[in-house]
Parts: structure tokens; C-alpha cells; sequence
């Protein structure tokens, strides 16, 4: 997820700089996209009807085209290794967590079964459902970084899960078998209010913090391979209004997130010849 997991969204992979922060993230979680909870709504929980799941978390859990642009991804992800691995000096890859590397669709499920505490998207119920460490590893993904680490490339995950749970997502990942040199979570926004509240879903700082070595300790810059994600912003410098298209299917690969991302809070325009 971009900012943490709202609702269910985009990747991206990218040849540029990465950013600071604590540990990693990918969603941080939004309200439900009203598109979504209109569906949902649809068949109430005490209706006593079938489930009948958003089309959005319908298609990404069972479509054979989504695990197809999730194969064709990381293969594009790959091809950018064996010109990069060649030269002299440390390299990285940065990935996304959340629909990138990680499954979140069982929460997004019980968003739209809409059961308590579930009713709708809140920072607690999504940091209970980190703090379980039951989502799942894409395997298109596990297999694209252990190519990178075969090849001697470092790992960042650049995630907007809080900071407060970048112990337990970091949990998960090693149970995935999931390998990484550096996990870099979203700074919370007011850290002295005693609240888990909002987040910083600026990836840039983090972006940075990769590139110049820092998140790996170490004492000169990196070079980056490639960025992935779900999100636009997952790839520097890019955002919904305004993004450099010879970018994409080389320094960034993007993930398809029907589900939720930073497009659900944009106003709808209708087709032409829309009455």
C-alpha cells in the first residue's frame, strides 16, 4: 500500500534515489474507497446472503490477469539486473511493501465483510492486522529478490507502515522468507501525542537515505537498480498529476492495486459522451 492499507493499490520499481526514515511501510491505511463500501454494503453481515466481495478485491484475488502483470513485473524487474550487477561498486533494488511484496487482501476482506472492529478502515484495526504477521508473500516477488541478493544487489523495503509496527511487518517478512538488508517504515506525523495516529507517506526522505548508503550503514552512495511498487509515488519524483512515462517498464516497475491507492482520492471524470 502506499500510505498504509486503507482499502486495497499500484507498484513500481526504480534506477534513481531512495529516502530516510525508520523502517518500512507500504500502506498506510486510508478510508475505504467509496466505491468499495457501496459494494460491500451491498449485502449487509446480519443479511445472511452469500458474500459477495467488491469487484476490485474480487479480481485481485482470483484473476489469472493479475498474478500474469505480477509475473510480467518482476520480469521486467529482472531484466534490469545483469546490467547493473556488472559494474564496479555496491547496488540496491527498493520495493514497496503492501501489494508489492506483501499480500494484505485478508484484511481488505474483512473491511468488506464489514464485521467488528471492521466496519471501515481505521489506523487500529489496520495495525492489529500487521501486529498478527499473516500476510502473505507474493512468491513473483520472493523469487525477484533472491535473484538480487544471489547477485551480490542489497534490498531496501521502503514501506508507509508505521514505525510502531516495523518490528512485527519485519516478523513477517523473515516468515515469508523474505529477504532484505533494510527496512524502512513512516515516521509517525505527532509521535508525543500518545496516539498511533497518521503517518508521513512522503517516500522521498527514505529514497534518499537508500541511495546515499545510510539505511545500510555503510559510507558511500548506492546505486540504484530499480524501484517497484503499487503506488506512483513508489518511484521518485512521481505523483498522480504529474509523472515522466519513459520512467516506467525500466527504472520503475508498477504493480496493478485496483483496490486502493493515491488515485482513490482523486475526483472521478466522467467518460465522453456521458450524459
Amino acid at each position: 500500500m502506499d500510505t498504509g492499507l486503507r482499502t486495497s493499490g499500484i507498484a513500481l520499481l526504480s534506477l534513481a534515489v531512495l529516502a530516510s526514515s525508520g523502517c518500512a511501510t507500504q500502506p498506510t491505511p486510508r478510508q475505504t474507497p467509496p466505491a468499495v463500501a457501496a459494494e460491500a454494503a451491498a449485502v449487509p453481515p446480519e443479511s445472511g446472503k452469500a458474500f459477495v466481495p467488491p469487484t476490485s478485491l474480487h479480481w485481485f484475488r482470483v484473476s489469472a490477469e493479475r498474478r500474469a502483470l505480477f509475473a510480467q513485473a518482476y520480469r521486467q524487474a529482472t531484466a534490469r539486473l545483469p546490467g547493473v550487477d556488472s559494474q564496479e561498486g555496491p547496488w540496491a533494488v527498493v520495493v514497496d511493501a503492501d501489494e508489492t511484496v506483501l499480500d494484505n487482501m485478508a484484511y481488505q476482506e474483512r473491511l468488506a465483510r464489514g464485521l467488528p472492529p471492521y466496519e471501515k478502515w481505521s489506523q487500529e484495526n489496520w495495525n492489529a492486522w500487521v501486529k498478527e504477521e499473516k500476510a502473505l508473500a507474493f512468491p513473483e516477488a520472493v523469487a525477484f529478490l533472491n535473484e538480487v541478493r544471489l547477485r551480490g544487489g542489497l534490498i531496501a523495503i521502503v514501506s508507509n507502515r508505521s514505525e510502531t509496527t516495523c518490528k512485527e511487518t519485519g516478523s513477517n517478512l523473515v516468515k515469508q522468507k523474505v529477504p532484505y538488508d533494510a527496512l524502512l517504515c513512516a515516521k509517525l506525523v505527532n509521535p508525543n501525542s500518545g496516539v498511533d495516529g497518521s503517518v508521513d507517506t512522503n517516500k522521498e526522505p527514505r529514497f534518499q537515505w537508500v541511495h546515499s548508503g545510510e539505511a545500510f550503514k555503510r559510507p558511500t552512495p548506492i546505486r540504484l537498480a530499480v524501484f517497484v511498487g503499487d503506488n506512483i509515488k513508489d518511484c521518485p519524483g512521481q505523483s498522480q498529476t504529474s509523472f515522466t512515462a519513459d520512467k516506467f517498464g525500466t527504472e520503475c516497475i508498477v504493480l496493478p492495486n485496483p483496490v486502493y491507492g493515491s488515485w482513490d482520492t482523486r475526483p472521478y471524470v466522467p467518460s465522453e459522451g456521458t450524459p
